[in-house]
């Protein structure tokens, strides 16, 4: 009897090894820059549409439009009740929206939740990383182009140092 435990069992385990679970439904925002029309806005689509094997066409859920191209974009959750983040970076500003209404059918319009500022540099190759209760904000200079001189005497130049990238703490708590 013992002999044939393990042989049935084994084709039991087998057998409810593979689980089969749903989609997780959740938003993703993906920045549209168009300088040639005007256009700049964060888009939302449905995250289910976007997977891998999904025969359905992405489902944009809806946009919006902003007045200045976008660098970069920053989901930040809230670990308490509805004080979600979009931090929208663009080359001179940098704004928090209030995400806390977005859903997977609707998003609104864009709310500012009071912070929206100048920055004073040129943030085009910026970016922005989370930290615990704090945004980082870096924005490296520009290259700079080396200038070359040839011809008989002339002695190659080394490019001028970079400056230092302008770096921010910003606070990520309601204003």
């Amino acid at each position: 009897m013992k002999r044939y435990i393990i042989p049935i069992l084994s084709l039991f385990l087998t057998a409810c090894t593979g689980s089969r679970e749903e989609p997780t439904r959740a938003l993703l925002a993906a920045s549209l820059n168009n300088p040639s029309g005007s256009t700049y806005q964060v888009r939302f689509f449905q995250s289910t549409t976007l997977q891998p094997g999904s025969t359905d066409t992405p489902r944009l859920v809806g946009s919006w439009s902003l007045d200045a191209p976008i660098v970069t974009l920053l989901y930040r959750r809230s670990l308490g009740a509805g004080n979600d983040q979009l931090w929208v970076l663009t080359p001179d500003r940098l704004r928090r929206y209030n995400a806390s209404n977005l859903t997977i059918d609707d998003v609104g319009t864009p709310q500012l939740d009071g912070f929206d500022e100048a920055l004073g540099v040129d943030c085009s190759r910026g970016y922005l990383r989370q930290g615990q209760s704090h945004i980082l904000l870096v924005c490296p200079p520009s290259p700079a182009t080396p200038s070359r001189s040839t011809g008989p005497g002339s002695s190659p130049s080394r490019p001028p140092p970079f400056p230092p990238p302008s770096i921010f703490w910003m606070p990520t708590w309601c204003a």
